[in-house]
């Protein structure tokens, strides 16, 4: 393949916490070469642990079906905490998924934060928005989930 795909092959790895080599294949034992610690081709480094199957499970799912913005208070709490998601970290939804659909977590600028599996449906997120997790059974008509993405259904990006 292209150079883009290489790159892309090197981000998967690195969600690994791989580091990767990018060298000629058709140079004779190459690969040899390079585990012998001879200096070739490009050398792509990550400082990222490894992640969990689950999480690179969860970042190759496709196609997102909705949209979560955020509060920009609870994007720095989810970055550095890796908390889930609740009704009141929520701004607006767009889009019209299922529960258990694949969602991305969005930033005002429509940047994506994370992504994870919700736990509702977006009809009922929408009524959901701003309330505590006490509210859920008044406003739904059933007790659900205390959050809208759990921590392991959830992955930051």
């Amino acid at each position: 393949g292209g150079m883009i795909s290489k790159v892309q092959a090197a981000q998967l790895a690195a969600r690994a916490g791989a580091h990767t080599v990018i060298a000629d294949g058709r140079t004779t034992d190459v690969i040899t070469a390079i585990a012998n610690g001879q200096t070739i081709g490009t050398l792509l480094t990550t400082q990222q642990s490894p992640a969990t199957a689950r999480q690179q499970w969860l970042t190759s799912l496709t196609p997102v079906k909705g949209y979560l913005q955020l509060k920009d208070a609870n994007i720095t709490q989810l970055q550095q905490n890796y908390s889930p998601i609740l009704p009141t970290h929520v701004v607006t939804v767009l889009g019209n998924f299922k529960r258990g659909d694949l969602v991305c977590c969005i930033d005002s600028q429509h940047h994506e934060i994370a992504r994870g599996l919700s736990n509702y449906a977006a009809n009922d997120i929408k009524k959901l928005i701003e309330h505590d997790d006490e509210s859920i059974e008044q406003l739904l008509g059933y007790q659900g989930e205390s959050s809208l993405i759990e921590e392991n259904n959830l992955v930051v990006s």
